[in-house]
């Protein structure tokens, strides 16, 4: 069996949640960003930011929480020109209210507990047979098309908890 490190970064569940606001998929709800705040290019320009995130939040193989303001620099990039960071700054409260705040302890801990609850580390190593990724990256919805979801310099795997649940 091998020894795995199970991370459920924010930084990319933070671009799936953006994907489906673009999307319209599982946050319709949010009248205050309509959908021409994003850049026509939002599709190509997302797995750009994607790739770039995967890139920084390691430093000598291990994994680095940089926080928003780092990010932001690549962020921007997926919308329209606007003299303000408003847009996304009202996307970022509306995230961390979900992903820190909303339920008892917030959605990313559900999806830790849901992740540790559900799945035995024998499933685990099963499902990660195949694979020569020591690093788990779990985000809570199918990455944006075109994402990479497997890293093998860094032996990176980034997986929906829906794989793990079926």
């Amino acid at each position: 069996m091998k020894n795995y490190t199970i991370i459920v970064p924010e930084e990319l569940n933070f671009l799936v949640f953006l994907n489906n606001v673009h999307q319209q998929k599982r946050f319709p709800h949010i009248d205050f960003f309509p959908v021409d705040y994003f850049h026509p290019e939002f599709e190509t320009r997302i797995v750009q930011v994607w790739n770039a995130c995967l890139e920084e939040m390691f430093i000598d193989g291990n994994h680095i929480q940089r926080g928003w303001e780092y990010y932001k620099k690549h962020l921007r990039s997926l919308f329209v020109a606007y003299d303000n960071n408003q847009p996304l700054d009202r996307l970022f409260q509306y995230f961390e209210s979900w992903w820190f705040h909303q339920a008892p302890r917030g959605n990313q801990y559900l999806l830790e507990a849901l992740f540790w609850g559900t799945i035995s580390y024998q499933e685990l190593d099963y499902k990660m047979k195949k694979e020569a990724a020591h690093k788990l990256f779990v985000v809570f919805d199918t990455p944006p098309k075109g994402c990479r979801t497997i890293d093998d310099s860094k032996k990176i795997l980034i997986k929906s908890i829906d794989y793990f649940l079926e």
